[in-house]
């Protein structure tokens, strides 16, 4: 009786001092991190910034988007927008014409530029792939490490 006494109060000590481990799942922090962030409120929203000397303004309304750009050459004053329909660029007010080409590229920039001022907004989205990779520490704090891909059919055309 002794003997069970003792080995049952080492046992409950030991497990006091183990630190239990849970399994870390990459969409429980990104989707946590998506619900901090508050970032889908943007989801109906109207958001302007400034980056690299351009100005943007991203209008979302529940699915439908408009994504704009603005910025002044030594002669023109360009507006391009992006939203569910396509691309349209403006030189001083008036629609100007773009080689499909070029069309292609001007829309993934915006895309780009807007998709990545709004993380983790998206993060959430089906052609999003997460993996826990480990936890990091930064100047004294521990972060969590996710590597995120996308998938071809539907990431986008920088998807790799």
């Amino acid at each position: 009786m002794k003997y069970t006494l003792l080995f049952m109060f080492s046992v409950v000590l030991l497990s006091c001092n183990e630190k239990e481990t849970k399994t870390l799942d990459a969409d429980e922090i990104i989707n946590k991190t998506i619900e901090v962030s508050g970032v889908n409120k943007l989801n109906t929203s109207i958001l302007t910034f400034d980056f690299r000397n351009k100005s943007y303004v991203a209008a979302r309304f529940n699915g439908n988007y408009e994504f704009q750009r603005r910025y002044s050459d030594s002669v023109n004053d360009i507006r391009d927008f992006l939203n569910n329909k396509g691309f349209e660029r403006y030189l001083n007010d008036s629609v100007v014409s773009v080689p499909d080409s070029m069309t292609s590229k001007y829309a993934a920039s915006i895309n780009s530029v807007h998709y990545f001022a709004v993380l983790p907004h998206g993060l959430d989205g089906k052609a999003v792939n997460k993996a826990y990779l480990n936890d990091v520490d930064i100047e004294g704090k521990t972060y969590h490490k996710i590597k995120v891909t996308f998938d071809k059919n539907g990431g986008g055309e920088d998807y790799d």
